[in-house]
């Protein structure tokens, strides 16, 4: 069963990357879309696959073979949604 969300570290295995780079990426402005509630990080897996569809390369062309993720929606959606932890 896939699971519903990927933490940092679920996503530093799939990648072979190390956390500290995610977190540096999540700092830059890079990286796939996360969810941060308190200091918890999580990833929805539709976001990372978009992330890795747009990342793939494809030698002698200058844009993307796919479409941008479509959230059903005309509102903006920022990249990075930060909720303050309770009390």
């Amino acid at each position: 069963m896939e699971k519903l969300v990927l933490d940092e570290h679920d996503l530093s295995a799939r990648w072979g990357v190390n956390v500290k780079t995610l977190k540096r990426w999540r700092n830059e402005g890079r990286g796939p879309r996360y969810i941060k509630i308190g200091r918890s990080v999580t990833y929805l897996p539709k976001d990372i696959e978009h992330f890795e569809t747009h990342a793939l390369y494809i030698k002698g062309s200058s844009a993307g073979a796919v479409e941008p993720l479509s959230l059903g929606t005309t509102t903006p959606v920022h990249s990075r949604a930060v909720i303050p932890a309770g009390p």
